[in-house]
């Protein structure tokens, strides 16, 4: 896949820039050689350094190669410092480069050769990576990027938003599935911002649902994943990823719950209002002026039809109603509603049919008010 390795080494590439590399081009300013040159004399290794430094420069957008020694100048000057230290890796990561710059035919057999004498030098993984991805060996590719990660997390946590644009520009151009497969370091990073792009989002999901015995993942981002699947509208695909999690969940219930929203709670808390659940799974909302949702949560209705129903309690002077209501999002259609007034002790409220997933909503009308007034839902249900 041409474009495939097109992607991979522009995202490569980065790695080689991005690590020791970027900063020492940054460091050096438009006045590199005047002054460092002069004190390269002190050993070989702060020499080999330099050398390097100037090597990077070449690749700098814009540098002013005026002032750079010549190409030929740097090769002769690294090679004696390779010689005097052959596993000197800023000299060997500075020979590449200037191979690399000019177009030199060694440059490829230099860097294999150079990553084997070093296989911990980053610069020279960037290089390889590069290499692998021209080739478009993608299984070198990612182990070498799994090497990466290894040696310098820092650096892959920058390169990954990068990473992630390309395969969200062009969705077929990376073998995702079976790049996840070899269960990469860097899976969870990537399933975390990848989740965000919608182009990949689908694809993760059912890599995730088709392979539940590779672990790349964990529940806070299968929980992003679920609640982005659900915001789509991609109910059923949510919910299969949530079975992977809590396979003992029934098919049809309330769950008293926040993690994996929105087939949890999702309970408001500011100024006006506060909901919260106690151990027992009852659900309290406490609100001043009330006003907007209280409390959220979509339910899998396993039968049709089915009724939402409850014990309901007030304590303090407060006469907000509490709307409670229930509104198909997949499967059907329709909505129901039935409004709770302070001296309504029950709570029975028919779900839309037919429905697969609906979601049900509390909300406290606003009235002003400064004592608070505590309403409790318990034993709820569906039945």
């Amino acid at each position: 896949m041409v474009f495939a390795r097109r992607i991979i080494a522009l995202v490569l590439i980065l790695t080689a820039a991005c690590s020791a590399l970027a900063a020492l081009a940054t460091a050096r300013g438009d006045k590199l050689p005047s002054v460092a040159m002069a004190g390269a004399f002190f050993d070989n290794t702060a020499q080999a350094k330099v050398l390097r430094t100037a090597a990077v420069a070449y690749a700098v957008p814009g540098a002013n190669k005026e002032v750079l020694p010549s190409l030929q100048s740097l090769e002769r000057a690294l090679a004696i410092a390779i010689e005097n230290e052959p596993l000197n890796h800023a000299a060997l990561t500075g020979m590449a480069l200037v191979m690399r710059e000019a177009n030199d035919e060694r440059y490829v057999s230099f860097v294999e050769s150079s990553s084997r004498a070093s296989p911990r030098t980053p610069s020279l993984i960037g290089l390889s990576l590069e290499q692998a991805a021209r080739k478009g060996n993608q299984g070198q590719a990612l182990a070498l990027l799994d090497r990466m990660m290894r040696l310098r997390p820092a650096d892959m946590r920058e390169l990954m938003p990068q990473f992630v644009a390309q395969i969200a520009a062009n969705p077929q151009a990376f073998d995702l599935e079976d790049g996840l497969a070899k269960k990469p370091l860097w899976a969870p990073t990537f399933l975390s911002l990848a989740a965000d792009e919608p182009s990949i989002l689908p694809r993760l999901a059912q890599f995730r649902i088709g392979n539940p015995d590779i672990d790349i993942s964990n529940e806070a981002i299968d929980g992003k994943l679920i609640r982005l699947l659900a915001e789509s509208g991609d109910y059923d695909t949510a919910w299969q990823l949530l079975r992977l999690n809590l396979p003992e969940r029934a098919a049809s219930k309330l769950v008293a719950d926040t993690q994996f929203a929105p087939f949890d709670w999702e309970l408001a808390g500011d100024a006006a209002q506060t909901a919260s659940l106690t151990d027992t799974g009852d659900l309290l909302i406490d609100f001043l002026s009330g006003g907007g949702k209280a409390a959220s949560q979509v339910v899998a209705l396993g039968r049709n039809p089915v009724s939402l129903v409850g014990t309901v309690r007030r304590e303090g002077p407060g006469e907000h109603d509490i709307l409670v209501s229930a509104t198909c999002v997949s499967g059907g259609s329709g909505a129901t509603s039935t409004r709770l007034g302070v001296d309504t002790g029950q709570l029975a409220l028919p779900l839309p049919s037919p429905c697969k997933f609906a979601r049900l909503v509390f909300a406290t009308e606003k009235r002003y008010s400064t004592i608070p007034t505590l309403v409790t839902f318990s034993n709820m249900r569906l039945r």
